[in-house]
């Protein structure tokens, strides 16, 4: 076959090749005495692509196993992949060795109508990888890298992950099931690498990431209860976060001392950012986030829509706060002078719309006057659009602030 003229994509590799490029697929195949197709042996050849492998095939043509030793396809791709299905519903197992994976394409949104999923809905699945180096985005790499996970459809029911940065600092992830709950733990040493590596945010440099999630019992729908698929905290501890544009407009409206370390290229120190979070489906819904530093400290409520590539964010900003938000730690007085946790008493509240690549950010100068309790009347908590809505908690419309807010 001449692929010439052919697009091929890799599913979850991120790897592509655009029509023009030479390529060429030698196909052998052997069938049985009623002609029905047994197995085939694959080669595929091209200057960016070069893989070989054997595929065996049960009554009617339905794949039984797919074994390919040598994959080469870009510059960071070189390993092996075994691909078996079980007979009679028993699942796929997928298993991955090699020197190196390009994994660059695995913390980005899922678009299009060719995303390659693990598993058909409710067919179990078990998949291994053990790799020299994985590579993620921005130059980010994990060596050595080890994953299993089993699970039925595209929810794991068990997994075990670790790899090391370049800068020796772990990652490790696991999820372990007791009475017929789940629960996801995820740890590293360095948080800026991490999302850097999966979404590409260079915004946070170092710090220790800890995460912990529930989720629901094998046997329960996420579309009957409005059950989200993941309910848990994200903590982060000791960590900078360096200049992005519309960081610096909420630090500049927030922290004279802290947006001079900003544009010095300092950034700006935290001591603890906690969010806790629900996700269900695309929609992540965050409420009562807060970060605080000697500099600033942030508060923020809202939710991000992966799929509709949105945010929809609303908070305080507390300058200086390691002095504004002394008095929060007194008791009555000091919640009503803070409003919540992760304000001081003097807070500008802001609010961030839009395009998950390019939000509108605006700020209200007259929160500014209003301390404590009654800043709450200039904020709000978005809610996630309709169609993130559960049968039985349909969405509610989004409130909009008493005072418009100044850009």
């Amino acid at each position: 076959l001449d692929l010439t003229h052919a697009s091929l994509e890799t599913g979850f590799l991120d790897w592509k090749k655009t029509p023009g490029a030479p390529s060429t697929a030698h196909v052998v195949t052997r069938l049985d005495e009623s002609g029905s197709l047994r197995s085939a042996d694959l080669t595929l050849v091209g200057p960016t692509l070069s893989a070989n492998g054997t595929a065996t095939f049960v009554g009617g043509g339905a794949l039984e196993s797919l074994v390919m030793p040598s994959i080469h396809a870009g510059p960071l791709n070189d390993f092996g992949m075994t691909i078996r299905n079980q007979p009679g519903g028993g699942g796929q197992s997928i298993a991955i060795n090699g020197r190196s994976l390009d994994g660059s394409g695995f913390g980005r949104r899922e678009t299009g109508t060719n995303v390659q999923k693990p598993a058909q809905p409710g067919e179990p699945f078990h998949l291994a990888v053990k790799l020299d180096r994985l590579a993620l985005r921005e130059g980010v790499m994990l060596a050595p890298f080890a994953l299993d996970a089993s699970g039925v459809g595209r929810a794991p029911q068990s997994l075990s992950l670790s790899g090391n940065f370049a800068t020796n600092e772990t990652l490790s992830a696991n999820i372990s099931a007791a009475d017929g709950k789940r629960r996801l733990i995820i740890s590293t040493q360095d948080a800026g690498l991490l999302f850097k590596g999966l979404l590409g945010y260079t915004s946070m440099k170092g710090g220790h990431l800890d995460a912990q999630a529930n989720m629901p019992a094998a046997s329960a729908s996420p579309q009957k209860g409005g059950i989200p698929d993941y309910a848990g905290e994200l903590t982060i501890k000791d960590c900078t976060i360096l200049n992005q544009p519309f960081l610096a407009r909420i630090f500049s409206a927030g922290s004279p001392g802290g947006m001079f370390n900003l544009m010095n290229g300092d950034g700006i120190a935290l001591d603890t950012v906690h969010i806790p979070f629900r996700i269900t489906g695309d929609i992540i819904d965050i409420h009562d986030a807060r970060a605080s530093g000697p500099s600033i400290g942030i508060t923020a409520d809202g939710y991000i829509d992966r799929q509709g590539n949105q945010i929809a964010l609303q908070g305080a900003v507390a300058p200086m706060y390691g002095i504004n938000g002394l008095l929060g730690a007194i008791p009555i007085i000091g919640n009503i002078l803070t409003s919540k946790k992760g304000e001081g008493i003097v807070g500008i509240t802001y609010s961030l719309r839009g395009s998950l690549d390019q939000p509108t950010l605006s700020t209200n100068p007259l929160s500014v006057l209003t301390p404590g309790i009654l800043r709450r009347i200039f904020e709000g908590t978005p809610r996630p659009p309709a169609s993130a809505a559960t049968p039985t908690q349909p969405a509610q419309p989004q409130p909009q602030p008493s005072t418009p807010p100044a850009h």
